[in-house]
């Protein structure tokens, strides 16, 4: 049996594990249909392709004011199997 709307907005806004499910769905479901991270960020938050970019672009800049660029250059080393400048 489907649930109501009214149950699953009542879910999203006071179950945490639920919303958090949904969450993890939206954002591979981008992922598994287009295989780029950034543009399944942009998913999560909208279907509008320019508010998705400009929303990934928001992301990546917090991400790099928290963790610093170099969080994105090893990111970048590890996918491209670089290791220390080393090939695995």
């Amino acid at each position: 049996m489907a649930a109501l709307e009214t149950e699953v907005a009542y879910w999203l806004q006071h179950d945490t594990c639920f919303n958090v499910d949904v969450t993890k769905w939206i954002f591979m479901t981008g992922l598994v249909a287009f295989r780029d991270y950034w543009r399944a960020v942009g998913i999560y938050h909208c279907p509008n392709h320019a508010r998705q970019s400009a929303y990934a672009s928001s992301v990546a800049a917090h991400l790099q004011r928290r963790f610093g660029s170099e969080a994105f250059r090893k990111a970048k080393a590890r996918k491209n199997g670089l290791v220390d400048g080393s090939v695995k």
